[in-house]
């Protein structure tokens, strides 16, 4: 059976595209994110950002002091009787 799709490159905006892995056609939408109290989709990705740094200094954080704690347990074992 032959493909009778053309390749059509995704692009911003864009209708469709065809993928050049699998061959696979998609349709796709665009949608302007604006909300009911007046943020835009700037201020709400300025948002998440934020949101996302603190969670992720808050695991550095949780992995610094689970760290800290299997030392302290290699410590107590190896050099404390």
């Amino acid at each position: 059976m032959t493909n009778r799709i053309p390749y059509m490159q995704p692009m911003f905006k864009g209708t469709s595209f065809k993928c050049p892995f699998c061959n696979a056609y998609a349709k796709q939408s665009w949608y302007k994110l604006l909300f009911n109290n007046g943020y835009s989709s700037e201020k709400l990705t300025k948002a998440l950002n934020r949101i996302t740094l603190a969670g992720v200094i808050i695991a550095g954080l949780g992995i610094l002091v689970a760290v800290a704690s299997l030392i302290f347990e290699i410590y107590k074992t190896f050099f404390i009787k």
